[in-house]
């Protein structure tokens, strides 16, 4: 689960995944739209487990908060 995006056309995808890291990316395109999703989900491989989670633009790690998920 990733906090969503407020633009009429977006996903999140899986562009790697192994048994120590996930890395997402998201894409979005077109124009801004009033209501913003609450999240963004995605299927993986396996369960994420203790997989570190990343951002494919930044390369930086995406902080967690299983507690607060959708």
């Amino acid at each position: 689960m990733v906090n969503g995006h407020c633009n009429d056309r977006g996903r999140l995808r899986v562009t790697e995944q192994d048994s120590g890291k996930v890395v997402l990316q998201l894409e979005i395109e077109g124009s801004r739209k009033g209501d913003c999703l609450v999240c963004e989900t995605v299927e993986l491989d396996d369960v994420l487990g203790d997989r570190t989670v990343f951002d494919a633009q930044t390369g930086e790690s995406v902080p967690l908060d299983l507690e607060n998920s959708c």
